[in-house]
């Protein structure tokens, strides 16, 4: 009843390597080398996605700024005639 070293409940799963070789070993680079590439392009999308929030965000920002300035100035105004 004890624990199974082979199973995959959170241990460590341990996989039969062959011999590195030369070709092995490139073949290896080169799959990590296309990896990387692949994570610089989700990088960038998720860049992206943040740069169009931001944008938005400004955009939104900057369009009710004098709505807002305007509604700050009238509690002014009103505070300095009751003092």
């Amino acid at each position: 009843m004890g624990g199974s070293a082979t199973g995959n409940g959170g241990g460590t799963r341990r996989t039969k390597r062959r011999e590195t070789t030369s070709e092995t070993a490139v073949e290896s680079a080169i799959e990590t080398l296309k990896r990387a590439i692949d994570s610089i392009d989700a990088e960038i999308e998720v860049a992206k996605e943040r740069a169009k929030e931001a944008q938005a965000e400004y955009e939104a920002m900057q369009a009710s700024a004098d709505e807002r300035k305007a509604a700050i100035t009238e509690k002014i105004t009103l505070l300095e005639q009751s003092s």
